[in-house]
This record gives structure tokens, C-alpha cells and sequence, in this order.
């Protein structure tokens, strides 16, 4: 594979998006959503046997499929994508926090995130220089609620007094590349968050027991942008999707 070329990293000033509370929406009107998550990738398919367990066999859950289009700036802390290939979207890493140990062999740097849709004049608006790669997703998702129930679908994210968290497994594609992820976002008040988490897990555990070995499945803790740096090395420089579609 070719060696995908270095980005200018002087294009994104992540300084502004990194205060406490709603500080950003002072940039406009699009709508923010601050959440802390802990994620984990596996290079390999999505085994059958973890889709039963987290889904019940098949009586739970809530499946996407889509194909989100990233910028591989190779930068850790920021994410930026075409939501399904058409709603561009940023995420910005604020903060990362002390471990999350969700088992004895599962645990991952618990990270805060702000994501939002930039408005034109956006500084973080796309760099016509940096290449682009589609991602192919099949996600499950399972959200649950601190107020001791589970949402039939994935929470819209529109009262942030409330406190939940999306728990997802997912089936990754890029560029040949077969991979899965795990990921807990806990949303709502920041304080709640870590309790939310457990609680989440708790709950997973209470209908399905504890799945064998699951933590050794996985050989990276990160976030996407974290993650797509890594493999960098091994994608393709030349992206199938255009630049018409995609420079925002």
C-alpha cells in the first residue's frame, strides 16, 4: 500500500472547542453533544458469537448499516466525517481521563468528546488537502438509561439533563481491512457518566452473563481518528470517493 501523505496539522486549531460546558455554541446554532466514551477496536471480523451475546440472539438491539467518509489527518484527537457520506461532522477530544475498567481484562482511557456539525466559515470545516477514506460500519447499538430501563433504539440525545449511554458493538470495513469495535458513550451530566457506564454493563451482564475472554479480543483502545492512524500505513492513498462530494 501506498504511504498516505502527511497533513498540514496548522489547519485545525482545536483550542476554541476545548472549554468547559456549552462554550462552542457560541459559534452558532448547531446543535453539540458532549459525551465521554471508551472504545476499543479488534483486527478481525465480528465474531457470531459476540453479536448472540450482546444481542440476545437476536431479540435486541438496533442495527445500522452505513458508510461514514473520513479525513485522515492522522491526528488522534479529532474526527472529522461525512455522516452516510453526506452530513459532515466534527468530533473533538477535550479531555482524557483516568482509565474506565469495565472488567479485569477490559479497560480504556475515558475520554471527553464534543461533537457537532460545523456551519460555513467553521474553522473546522474540511482541508481540501487531506485525503479522504470511506468506512464501511454495520452497528448494533443498546442504549441504556441511569433512570433503570433500556431505550428501544439509540437515544436522540435532545434533553442533556439526562443521563445514558450508547452501548455499541460494530463490524468496520475499510479499505479491505475487516475489524470490529466495541464502544460505551455515556452522555448526559459529566458527573453521571463513569456510574452510567457501570450501570450499562451491569445490565448487559444481568441478561447475558459474561462473555469468555472478551477483553483479549482487542488489541487497541482509541477512538476512531486513533484507531484509522494506525492503519494508516496500510490504506490506500487514493480514495474512491471525490472531492465534489466531500470538501464541504
Amino acid at each position: 500500500m501506498a504511504t498516505l501523505p502527511q497533513a498540514h496539522h496548522n489547519v485545525l486549531d482545536l483550542s476554541v472547542f476545548r472549554g468547559e460546558g456549552n462554550e462552542a455554541q457560541a459559534y452558532g446554532t448547531v446543535p453539540i453533544l458532549d459525551t465521554s466514551e471508551a472504545r476499543w477496536f479488534a483486527s478481525d471480523p465480528l465474531p457470531s458469537e459476540v453479536i448472540a451475546w450482546f444481542t440476545r440472539d437476536g431479540s435486541v438491539g438496533t442495527v445500522e448499516e452505513r458508510c461514514d467518509v473520513y479525513q485522515l489527518h492522522r491526528l488522534h484527537d479529532i474526527g472529522v466525517k461525512r455522516r452516510d457520506r453526506s452530513i459532515l461532522e466534527v468530533k473533538v477530544r477535550r479531555s482524557i481521563g483516568d482509565d474506565l475498567t469495565i472488567s479485569a481484562d477490559l479497560a480504556a482511557p475515558f475520554e471527553e468528546w464534543r461533537k457537532w456539525s460545523p456551519f460555513q466559515g467553521d474553522p473546522m470545516t474540511p482541508s481540501p488537502d487531506i485525503p479522504w477514506i470511506e468506512v464501511n460500519k454495520t452497528i448494533i447499538t443498546r442504549t441504556f438509561m441511569l433512570s433503570d430501563h433500556e431505550v428501544v433504539g439509540p437515544a436522540e440525545h435532545v434533553d442533556d439533563s439526562l443521563s445514558g449511554c450508547d452501548v455499541e458493538i460494530a463490524a468496520v470495513t475499510v479499505a479491505g481491512i475487516d475489524s470490529w469495535t466495541l464502544a460505551f458513550e455515556a452522555f448526559g451530566p459529566k458527573s453521571d457518566r463513569r456510574r452510567t457506564v457501570g450501570f450499562s454493563w451491569a445490565m448487559l451482564l444481568a441478561e447475558s452473563g459474561e462473555l469468555d475472554d472478551l477483553g483479549t479480543c482487542f488489541d487497541l483502545a482509541a477512538g476512531y481518528p486513533e484507531w484509522l492512524a494506525s492503519i494508516g500505513s496500510r490504506l490506500q492513498a487514493e480514495m474512491p470517493a471525490s472531492d465534489e462530494k466531500l470538501t464541504g
